[in-house]
């Protein structure tokens, strides 16, 4: 009887094309994107049998093969659908968690994997449209409550994961109040919210200068510090190693200040309006919240400098990083994702956006990234 083979893993087809995909582009980096296609949807294939029996593979395999699906989407995919196809794998990813029988906790998968999806699901939240991100940001409410209880993370991953949460919640509900011209919302809503905004930029402000691309320069007593709340991926790095993922996990801090910055100007603005409508305004108050919305946008424009300051350290010489001095491109997607949101900062300055332009083009050319793609995120903005 001739023997019915087991669906073959989904896996060694996707790492290959995330291996063509950052491979040293001293050949055609066109060649290089047609196999990683090749390969992307053999691995697509292969996952669709796997989840049609899923007693076929184990659960932290399969889970992930989707995460890493969702990390080439945006190098492969077409550049008008990749935020939706992305978004697609990690709701996938996180309905595969709560579905699947053979787990009903975080605590069978690795930390990394678990690092990973929770970030790509911020980084999803904070992408998709508002409609979308309702649906998506519960999700990412309810797969928090069961990592926090069951999983092995470390204290700097946990943390930023945490503050990644709150800035989604925060972003989530200015945009649908936005997107509703703010009907229904009381001053001490637009207060709470502010509140809010305040709260998590002074946590940041607490921990961010000990992920800076200057950390090398730390006391041995801040290094210690930053070593306890390490991440997943920096435990083992040197003290005068500041590894991609010290880079990433600084350039994440930057992201979560923008957005927040831009959530308290829009709370401010709507408050001034709120008291300006209503009778016998106090003028003091009025000056306050001028004041304030002043000293917001001071902040987001260091903000947007200090990212658009940290690409050469991003394109730094660490071999341990690099191949052939090329950066890993899967490592330039993530940094480009806070150049985006600075680029699409309301009411920022013509000259700065094209300086930040040029920052995003440094970053493409140096990874080999289509233009085309670059073009297509730079006309979009997260805070529609």
């Amino acid at each position: 009887m001739r023997r019915i083979a087991a669906p073959s893993s989904p896996l060694l087809p996707v790492t290959k094309s995330l291996a063509w995909i950052n491979a040293p582009t001293i050949h055609n980096i066109k060649t290089h994107l047609i196999l990683a296609r090749l390969e992307y949807a053999e691995a697509i294939a292969k996952l669709r049998k796997r989840l049609q029996s899923p007693a076929s593979g184990a659960v932290n395999e399969t889970l992930l093969v989707i995460l890493l699906l969702s990390m080439t989407e945006p190098v492969l995919g077409d550049p008008v659908s990749v935020d939706l196809a992305t978004l697609t794998h990690l709701i996938g990813a996180s309905r595969f968690i709560e579905s699947s029988k053979l787990c009903s906790s975080f605590s069978g998968f690795p930390a990394p994997i678990i690092a990973v999806l929770m970030n790509n699901m911020i980084f999803g939240c904070l992408s998709c449209l508002a409609e979308r991100a309702s649906l998506l940001c519960s999700t990412l409410q309810a797969l928090h409550k069961i990592s926090i209880s069951t999983s092995s993370l470390p204290p700097g991953s946990a943390y930023i994961i945490r503050l990644g949460v709150s800035v989604v919640e925060i972003h989530n509900e200015v945009r649908l109040r936005q997107f509703s011209n703010w009907v229904d919302t009381s001053q001490n809503q637009l207060n709470i919210l502010l509140e809010k905004c305040s709260a998590t930029l002074k946590e940041i402000s607490i921990w961010s200068h000990l992920w800076e691309p200057k950390a090398h320069n730390l006391s041995p007593d801040e290094w210690n510090q930053l070593l306890t709340v390490g991440s997943v991926w920096n435990r083992s790095e040197a003290p005068k190693d500041v590894s991609m993922w010290f880079r990433k996990d600084w350039s994440q801090l930057c992201l979560y200040q923008l957005i927040l910055h831009v959530a308290a100007c829009r709370c401010v603005q709507q408050l001034s309006r709120t008291i300006d409508a209503s009778p016998g305004h106090a003028e003091e108050e009025l000056r306050m919240l001028k004041v304030t919305n002043s000293k917001i946008k001071t902040a987001l424009d260091n903000v947007a400098q200090e990212i658009k300051d940290f690409v050469p350290v991003f394109l730094g010489t660490n071999n341990r990083y690099m191949a052939d001095g090329v950066l890993l491109r899967i490592a330039a997607y993530a940094m480009l994702m806070p150049l985006r949101v600075a680029i699409t900062v309301p009411g920022l300055g013509a000259k700065f956006r094209a300086e930040l332009e040029v920052a995003v083009e440094l970053i493409a050319n140096h990874a080999g990234i289509s233009r085309n793609f670059i073009t297509d995120r730079v006309q979009t903005t997260v805070f529609e």
